[in-house]
């Protein structure tokens, strides 16, 4: 037993150091499920502790959390000015856990992973500088490589169970029924989101071959025919068109008119007739969504009914979500995150949480962060209201939060943003008073002083005032300068 432990926590340990050193690691793992979820919806259980159910999706968030912890300075610099309604929205998480953990032991844990896994996803992408090119060119190869995963995986899907209706179910993998579309909701949503990141490619690098693949990933994120990613991509794309000016709208107005003139030549020919059939089908079925909107009801008409106390604060986790369906006991989650959050965590947390989403929207909004962040970031707060947010969302999610309170940092001390280890050497002041003695003592004379002269005597003011080395000098020991590099 000691040694599974020891062996263990070595594993752990040098997880946690990877995601440090390649953070890319993280995406590339989240993507990894987000392909997964179709046919495993609940991936098995690595291993409990008392009674607490341990998943593969805990390890990741977990060690991804760790590897923040050690080194959060990013973390801290980005939420600065937010750090009162952090800690709030942190304390209303930790005090519905414990005493969800009194009254109903090992439930409350496992219920907990439902916020644990898209909130600590988001605050390691919010870690990072997400601004710098490499890693946008990086976090854009993900969407991309994820973007073609969830296009084949599309693709297998068809062929294998045919394009489904918002009605048809199958039985997975591991005997679930499953919609038999061919993507679950949150898959359908990454990959329009991954076609709109390719947008932003096209009219930044005017690579037309990156329009053709967005133009694909959108179309298969229809034909998934799932109306809530309908309506927020839908929306998030009329944005991107509403802000765009000059060359920009000009080809997409271009482009738009010349796939309307494909799309009506494609129904005109017939050809399309039992997609066109399919698609209205799902259109005009609202059986979903309405027994859901009773479902909302039931859970907080029960909520109000309980007190005042379960209004304002919630219940704890592990309260459960309990409702019926007409005769049939529903025990998951409801399918809107807003009311997940109401249930848990009161009017209060929902209240905190409803200040993060519009405050980052209007950063997003007001300043130059772009258009493809503030269209994506209000897709998926649409797209939550009829389901819960999923984690695999999460980077794309923090990705937008990180554009937008990214740019409050040009207005920070540079030492808030920089980890310690990076920052210059400090001068000690018999540096100072050393340059200052070998002036006096050569009248001032740069000539005479060989060793201050050029940049050093001109470094000296910018000592005084920053107190940091002067351009081309070696590292400072504690018994004074080192000699020039």
């Amino acid at each position: 037993m000691a040694l599974m432990f020891f062996g263990g926590l070595s594993m752990f340990g040098l997880a946690v150091a990877a995601f440090i050193k390649w953070p890319m690691l993280v995406l590339y793992s989240v993507g990894a499920f987000a392909l997964m979820a179709w046919e495993f919806p609940a991936l098995p259980t690595l291993f409990s502790v008392a009674g607490t159910q341990i998943k593969p999706e805990d390890a990741v968030v977990l060690t991804a959390l760790t590897a923040t912890a050690l080194r959060p300075e990013r973390l801290k610099a980005v939420t600065r000015r937010r750090s009162m309604l952090m800690l709030l929205i942190a304390g209303c998480l930790a005090v519905a856990l414990l005493r969800g953990s009194i009254i109903f032991q090992s439930s409350a844990f496992n219920e907990f992973r439902g916020f644990l896994w898209p909130i600590g996803l988001t605050a390691w992408m919010l870690n990072h500088d997400w601004q710098s090119p490499a890693m946008q060119a990086a976090f854009q190869r993900w969407i991309t490589v994820t973007g073609l995963g969830l296009s084949v995986l599309f693709a297998y899907h068809v062929a294998a169970y045919g394009l489904g209706n918002a009605d048809s179910f199958v039985t997975t993998a591991d005997g679930v029924d499953q919609t038999g579309r061919p993507l679950v909701s949150s898959q359908a949503l990454l990959l329009a989101l991954s076609g709109m990141n390719q947008f932003k490619v096209a009219t930044a690098k005017g690579k037309s071959s990156r329009l053709l693949l967005g133009a694909g990933f959108l179309s298969l994120a229809i034909l998934c025919q799932h109306r809530s990613v309908w309506v927020a991509v839908g929306i998030g794309l009329l944005l991107v068109v509403l802000r765009l000016r000059g060359v920009p709208l000009a080809r997409t107005v271009v482009g738009g008119f010349f796939a309307s003139v494909l799309a009506l030549v494609i129904y005109a020919s017939g050809i399309a007739d039992p997609l066109i059939a399919s698609l209205t089908k799902s259109l005009e079925s609202s059986g979903t969504y309405s027994a859901r909107l009773d479902t909302w009801s039931v859970l907080i008409d029960d909520s109000f009914q309980r007190g005042v106390s379960s209004v304002i604060f919630g219940e704890p986790f592990g309260f459960g979500y309990n409702r019926y369906d007409g005769l049939r006991l529903l025990t998951f989650a409801p399918h809107n995150w807003y009311v997940s959050v109401f249930l848990r965590l009161g009017l209060v947390g929902l209240g905190l949480f409803a200040i993060v989403l519009l405050s980052t929207l209007n950063r997003l909004i007001t300043n130059k962060a772009g258009v493809l962040p503030t269209a994506v970031f209000l897709s998926i707060v649409i797209y939550s209201w009829s389901y819960s947010l999923s984690w695999y969302l999460a980077p794309m999610l923090g990705w937008c939060i990180a554009q937008a309170w990214g740019t409050e940092l040009k207005t920070m001390p540079q030492k808030l943003i920089v980890p310690r280890a990076r920052r210059q050497p400090r001068v000690p002041n018999a540096y100072m008073r050393m340059a200052a003695r070998e002036g006096l003592r050569n009248d001032g004379s740069a000539d005479a002083a060989p060793e201050l002269s050029g940049r050093h005597v001109g470094d000296l003011d910018d000592m005084k005032r920053n107190r940091t080395c002067p351009s081309g000098v070696g590292p400072l020991s504690p018994g004074g300068p080192a000699a020039p590099a």
